[in-house]
């Protein structure tokens, strides 16, 4: 009897995803009604104020930005929207991997006003009217965005959430990186961090002329110049109380020392000459080449 009760019960849990899967999948919807509601064309915002797109590359800070423009964005009336965050963690595609043909059922998504989409760590192709909108584009020496990365896939960075179709794959990465040492990591992955600078250069610094193109170095070398002129070109609305806050927050962020689990490591510019060989930096150094010269990076 007690046989054909377990036979039945595990039956039955075939039948119906796990209760822990169901309540991931509500909370899910919870946290991105905003995109989620954008996706099915029902959002609305009548907030005037151009658009703002966040673009950077993966470990540039990515997140602590997005909240800053989300805080100053708020305050404005804008909507913010996290529609990457989104496909991080459902089975939503990752917008910046998607050509313009693949995109275009996804132009609705984008208004011209109103909203402050963070942040994508590639280009979008294909994004209609896009010169109207306010682009920030944030950028991070690409051999100090390596030793970074392989901290945080290693470590740190927190998996996608298993009801999605990304966790699996996020995984193996770190099944990879675990098995590499730091420099064979570097020098494995510089062709895809590359190609992300180049897909940039492309389709957004040749293109457009509406962007404000920023530095994680800038905002380690004077945050509150880095703060005040990114407001500025935004046309936010910020007081100086907010601002001020947002300068003790910032310094208050800062590590006192190197963590590797820790998401916030180290945060600081020229790391990589003390994690890599002198060989693996000469290699970064000639792939990179083109890249260090554009955004004035030093070979050193």
């Amino acid at each position: 009897m007690l046989k054909k009760l377990k036979k039945s019960m595990s039956s039955t849990a075939n039948l119906f995803p796990p209760l822990k899967n169901i309540l991931k999948n509500i909370n899910l919807k919870r946290r991105y009604a905003t995109e989620l509601a954008l996706i099915k064309g029902q959002h609305v915002n009548r907030n005037r104020h151009p658009s703002i797109i966040h673009f950077s590359v993966n470990k540039a800070a990515t997140q602590y930005v997005k909240s800053i423009l989300t805080r100053c964005a708020l305050s404005n009336g804008m909507v913010p929207v996290g529609i990457h965050d989104y496909a991080f963690n459902s089975d939503f595609p990752f917008l910046d991997h998607l050509t313009a043909t693949e995109m275009e059922k996804y132009h609705h998504i984008f208004k011209r006003h109103g909203y402050m989409y963070s942040v994508f760590g590639g280009m979008l192709e294909g994004v209609p009217c896009l010169e109207e909108y306010k682009i920030v584009f944030v950028v991070r020496d690409p051999r100090d965005i390596l030793v970074s990365e392989y901290y945080s896939i290693s470590l740190s960075h927190i998996a996608p959430g298993i009801t999605g179709n990304k966790h699996n794959d996020f995984k193996t990465k770190r099944k990879k990186a675990t098995e590499s040492t730091i420099d064979e990591y570097v020098i494995a992955h510089s062709d895809r961090v590359y190609a992300v600078f180049y897909r940039y250069q492309e389709l957004l610094l040749d293109k457009y002329e509406n962007v404000y193109l920023t530095s994680f170095e800038a905002m380690l070398s004077d945050f509150g110049k880095w703060l005040n002129d990114l407001i500025c070109y935004c046309e936010l609305d910020v007081d100086m109380t907010t601002r001020e806050s947002l300068a003790r927050e910032n310094v208050a962020s800062k590590p006192d020392k190197e963590d590797i689990e820790q998401h916030l490591r180290k945060g600081i510019v020229g790391d990589y000459k003390h994690k890599l060989k002198p060989e693996t930096i000469e290699y970064l150094n000639k792939k990179f080449s083109s890249v260090l010269v554009k955004y004035n990076y030093t070979k050193a």
